[in-house]
């Protein structure tokens, strides 16, 4: 019994010492300029018409594989209040999916509930795919994520 599982150990050592590792997501800005307060300046220029409360913090996802199904995403947490958010929602705001970044920002500030999209705009981006543009809020409309996602690179052998 003792040499099986030795052995077992020994081949689960090796397996995990040829496993290839998962790439590292790089900041695919053409900037490449990922710092809180780079995308900070990015989420706010985007939207801009949007009056803003405080700025409680900022994250990025970045691509994991530079393909046309992959997004970079970028997000701010800001406290705004309910006024503000009502003028600024657009008619299409389908889709009840929540990105785990928007998730993440509001656990940060230990809000639990799941925040509603309540504005959403999709806009052409630099490869043909959508830009997208979301702000999710809090139940109070108190708390909003401000929400970009945008293909910022693809691997040459995507391109016919």
């Amino acid at each position: 019994m003792r040499i099986r599982l030795a052995a077992y150990m020994a081949c689960a050592l090796v397996g995990c010492a040829v496993s290839p590792e998962l790439p590292v997501p790089n900041c695919n800005h053409e900037s490449k300029d990922c710092s809180s307060e780079a995308i900070r300046s990015r989420v706010v220029e985007s939207f801009g018409s949007v009056k803003l409360g405080e700025v409680l913090s900022c994250a990025d996802e970045p691509a994991r594989f530079c393909s046309s199904s992959n997004a970079d995403n970028e997000a701010c947490l800001v406290r705004m209040s309910p006024e503000a958010l009502a003028a600024n929602q657009a008619a299409d705001v389908q889709g009840s999916d929540t990105p785990p970044l928007v998730l993440k920002l509001m656990r940060s500030v230990s809000e639990q509930s799941t925040p509603a999209r309540v504005f959403h705009l999709q806009k052409p981006g630099l490869h043909g795919e959508p830009r997208i543009e979301s702000i999710f809020a809090n139940a109070e409309r108190t708390l909003a994520v401000l929400y970009v996602a945008e293909t910022r690179c693809i691997d040459i052998s995507e391109i016919t």
